[in-house]
């Protein structure tokens, strides 16, 4: 599902339906699909969110647009699309 963001697309997923939820990011360049193995196996318990940051993976945007605010922005655009007040947050460094 794609969620408007700053005037862009945040590519986004859910899976699972457990009460507690995870969301997760891919780092600098990579994708939500980094997470796509954990989030299998975490499914059964835990409520799993991953998207893509502006201009990764298939989120769109300009280089321009990529700051560390508009960053912390699309997080909170994810957070209230998927309706989250509490979670645990992981990112993926690996592709840094």
């Amino acid at each position: 599902m794609f969620i408007p963001a700053g005037g862009y697309l945040l590519n986004t997923v859910e899976f699972g339906a457990g009460s507690d939820t995870f969301v997760a990011h891919g780092g600098w360049v990579g994708s939500w699909e980094l997470w796509q193995q954990p989030f299998q196996l975490m499914q059964e318990r835990w409520r799993c969110i991953g998207y893509d940051h502006r201009g990764s993976g298939a989120s769109t945007a300009v280089p321009d647009s990529i700051t560390p605010d508009a960053l912390v922005d699309d997080l909170f655009t994810v957070l209230d699309s998927f309706h989250v007040e509490r979670c645990v947050l992981a990112g993926d460094r690996s592709a840094c």
